[in-house]
């Protein structure tokens, strides 16, 4: 097996893995009050890829109704960038994601951010 393949092989799988964590988070939030409101933004991994949230604020079968799609929003918005290992522990209950955003200072680095698209203007709700 060439090492190109190998690398296919597991570049794959890490994005089949990731996929599933994020759809449990957009299957729990089918539950949640606060999709009742809708709200689009991004999730992006760092060397594994990108996918869209779509929550219409829509009840579909006594479920509030999170649309999840593989790649960048196409309309501007917010993303969450988040490194994979920090996914993993978010997902393993190690962390939580405010704890992944934390900052002191707001030059600090952090595992987990959230950056905005170019032409996305946030409302005052959504800049905190």
């Amino acid at each position: 097996m060439t090492l190109a393949k190998t690398y296919a092989q597991a570049t794959s799988k890490t994005y089949e893995e990731v996929s599933k964590i994020i759809a449990s988070y957009c299957e729990d939030y089918r539950q949640d009050r606060y999709a009742s409101e809708p709200m689009y933004f991004g999730i992006e991994i760092k060397d594994v890829g990108s996918w869209t949230v779509e929550v219409t604020g829509k009840k579909v079968n006594k479920q509030w109704e999170v649309i999840l799609s593989d790649g960048e929003p196409t309309k501007p918005t917010f993303i969450y960038s988040i490194e994979l290992g920090t996914l993993k522990a978010i997902s393993d209950r190690k962390i939580n994601a405010l704890t992944a955003q934390g900052k002191a200072f707001s030059g600090d680095y952090t595992p987990m951010s959230v950056r905005n698209m170019e032409g996305f203007n946030p409302s005052f709700e959504e800049a905190g």
